[in-house]
């Protein structure tokens, strides 16, 4: 059973790989990809990709700086290319790296770092569900015979609801909690009321204030990138489409069972979007042209900072 949850990851990944390419080979005669990638869609997707990145370094700086550790914008930008280099092969290698590296340059507490990064996540689900939320009533509201299945907006809602009580409102019942697991009989229990322990302990309203403000940012950045690219496609209702699809896809990142979450986004995005007239072909377009430019923007950035931090090591040692 550990044998097959092991490999269960890399055949969903070959699974959905082959459904994609399955697809591309289905309407490649109706949608010829190469005339696509125009030179300003490639500038747009590289340009809005790398501030992208830059918005996931202002993430891990900020976890960084919590800690009152030194470390700088260009550091963390390396770290963040790096970790989605390693997650484009295998899952969560990304985040063994960020954890060793900073364990090792700068003795960080990885209890409490995986404690803030978990709070990050949750300040991040909690901007792009909201966001989601309004993007899928506006919708509703706005486009004539387009409604959004109520099960999106209730997803929306119920991930909306429960970041908002962990970040904000869980602190207040942290007695109550911590009293209800003690009476239970569990393993899991002493896990659980260090976790909570550590909550209570951190004063973290500053911090997911920012961790909010930065996540705005970076849904503003992938709508309009999706819009462009939905716009390159004249695909119909790609303002709306752009805003919806955004949330969809960054939720997907948060499940995380195949690299780069190939397939999971893909799904949650053609099942958000069904009665949008957003095709499946133009789904995998757009997602995979994201996927290509963060891939592109951090084969650039990862090596080049690491090659330097490996020369001016050198250069000390002579």
């Amino acid at each position: 059973m550990k044998k097959i949850r092991k490999f269960f990851p890399l055949m969903l990944t070959i699974f959905f790989s082959a459904a994609i390419y399955i697809f591309f080979q289905n309407d490649f005669k109706e949608f010829n990809i190469f005339n696509k990638f125009t030179f300003n869609l490639i500038i747009s997707v590289i340009f809005l990709s790398f501030f992208y990145l830059l918005t996931e370094a202002f993430v891990l700086k900020n976890i960084i700086v919590f800690l009152k550790k030194k470390t700088n914008l260009l550091e963390t930008l390396a770290l963040m290319s790096s970790t989605y280099l390693f997650n484009s092969v295998i899952q969560l290698s990304g985040l063994g790296f960020r954890v060793a590296y900073l364990k090792e340059k700068k003795s960080i507490n990885i209890k409490i770092f995986l404690f803030l990064s978990i709070s990050s996540i949750f300040t991040e689900l909690l901007v792009f569900s909201s966001f989601g939320l309004i993007v899928a009533f506006i919708i509703d509201q706005t486009l004539e015979n387009i409604l959004i299945a109520n099960q999106i907006k209730f997803v929306f809602f119920f991930i909306a609801f429960c970041s908002f009580f962990y970040l904000f409102l869980l602190i207040f019942f942290l007695d109550i909690i911590k009293g209800i697991l003690k009476k239970l009989n569990l393993s899991i229990v002493k896990k659980l009321i260090n976790f909570l322990n550590l909550l209570k302990k951190e004063n973290l309203f500053i911090f997911h204030i920012r961790q909010l403000l930065v996540f705005v940012f970076q849904y503003i950045i992938i709508s309009v990138l999706f819009l462009i690219i939905l716009k390159s496609l004249n695909s119909k209702y790609y303002f709306y489409n752009s805003l919806l699809t955004a949330s969809l896809v960054d939720l997907s990142f948060a499940i995380n069972l195949t690299p780069f979450s190939i397939g999971i986004s893909e799904t949650l995005a053609y099942f958000g979007t069904r009665n949008t007239y957003l095709s499946i072909i133009e789904i995998i377009f757009l997602i995979n042209t994201f996927r290509i430019g963060i891939m592109l923007v951090s084969l650039v950035l990862s090596p080049l900072y690491f090659l330097n931090w490996f020369y001016k090591k050198n250069e000390k040692l002579f």
